[in-house]
């Protein structure tokens, strides 16, 4: 259940009327949410009809509840700002049948007091098989298994033949679905890529194609659709935008794996060479004539 006592995120605007007094209240919320004074103004014709997470909404566990830190979520072609954490909790509800059930936020509109409109974002919790359709504004938070009785992030485990497998499993909290804004299109969120840079750090043989990877996300939270599929493609994956989230990630830690076979090979070759070079000079005697 989302533990929500209250709406975290709102979209206030000064609504205009003919005839209309602007009063105090009008004047604060254009102060307080500034959207065309920042670079918004471009960056949401952009995105289109995306509804997805544009900053912030980094992912915290703590106390077995998830916390989505303060961020900003476009929806419906409206900026919606929070200032506070959003805690999520493990749902006890009879009503959401299945496997797995998911956390959305959906609008709620709001009423309007003394010429200012407030709406907001809920987060509910829905089961599979009532999960609104993709026309629907709506953002995918969290795809939560029944079959844990706690909530739990996926985790990188280095040691495991697949670093990645808790972000592809049935683990409490599935990931993959949720939207974050990157050029005009939705991406992976952050945690994600936060576990791709820790992969790529800890690797002992790189390729130039990991450099350039780990480099990008050591100055950037997250990296596009279209650069994650072209990694793909450039280690001999076929992959397009097409294919699901869920697909795209598993061919995308396939692709670090593979690449980080052929680097240790390539690594192993030129040691090999610099061996077989010293084992094959010949010996030099220095004599010191007396």
């Amino acid at each position: 259940m989302s533990d929500l006592k209250k709406n975290v995120f709102v979209s206030k605007r000064a609504s205009f009327q003919a005839g209309s007094i602007l009063t105090q209240p009008m004047l604060q919320e254009m102060y307080d949410f500034p959207q065309r004074l920042a670079d918004f103004s471009y960056r949401l014709a952009e995105y289109g009809e995306e509804n997805c997470i544009l900053a912030g909404m980094d992912l915290e566990l703590k106390d077995g509840k998830i916390y989505f830190q303060p961020g900003i979520c476009l929806l419906g072609g409206k900026l919606y700002f929070s200032a506070e954490p959003l805690c999520i909790t493990l749902s006890d509800s009879a009503e959401l049948k299945g496997k797995f059930y998911y956390v959305i936020l959906q609008q709620k509109t709001g009423a309007e007091w003394l010429g200012v409109q407030e709406d907001a974002l809920e987060a509910i919790d829905v089961s599979e098989s009532n999960l609104p359709a993709a026309e629907d504004k709506c953002i995918k938070l969290l795809r939560v298994s029944r079959n844990y009785g706690a909530l739990v992030l996926p985790q990188l485990k280095m040691q495991k033949e697949n670093p990645f497998e808790e972000f592809t499993s049935s683990l409490p909290c599935g990931l993959l679905d949720i939207p974050y804004g990157c050029n005009g299109k939705t991406t992976y969120h952050p945690y994600i890529f936060k576990a791709v840079n820790a992969f790529l750090e800890q690797k002992k043989h790189k390729c130039m194609q990991d450099y350039a990877l780990l480099l990008h996300l050591q100055n950037n939270p997250v990296v596009s659709m279209e650069s994650v599929v072209f990694f793909i493609n450039d280690a001999g994956i076929e992959c397009d935008l097409a294919a699901s989230r869920e697909d795209i990630f598993v061919k995308f830690s396939q692709a670090l794996l593979m690449v980080r076979q052929i680097a240790a090979v390539v690594h192993d070759k030129v040691n090999e060479a610099e061996q077989s070079e010293k084992t094959s000079e010949p010996d030099m005697e220095f004599f010191v004539s007396s």
